[in-house]
């Protein structure tokens, strides 16, 4: 299932959150320090690091997308309500949960 050897332990627990949770909104603290309010837009799609095929240093992962709901702090003005953000085993937020009503 998992496209390269570093997904399995990095980004499995991840997307089972994910997936038990997946009618919530989440809560992701990001490792820029950004806090945001996400909803799961898009499952899990192969995408890649973008370089050609044959490359060196060319890899797969799984990914999944998110719609931003809400920014609580973005001090680096990177989000914004409405875009999306993709989450794949290089950018796990450094915590993450469900938003609790």
């Amino acid at each position: 299932m998992w496209l390269n050897k570093n997904e399995e332990a990095r980004f499995g627990p991840f997307a089972k959150f994910v997936h038990e949770n997946e009618d919530s909104d989440f809560l992701f603290e990001c490792t820029d320090g950004a806090q945001i309010i996400a909803r799961l837009y898009l499952y899990e799609f192969e995408s890649d690091n973008g370089l050609d095929l044959n490359d060196s240093g060319y890899e797969e992962y799984w990914e999944m997308a998110f719609e931003i709901k809400e920014i609580i702090k973005d001090d680096t003005n990177v989000y914004s309500v409405g875009g999306k953000i993709l989450i794949n085993y290089h950018n796990i937020p450094k915590k993450y949960d469900v938003v609790r009503n």
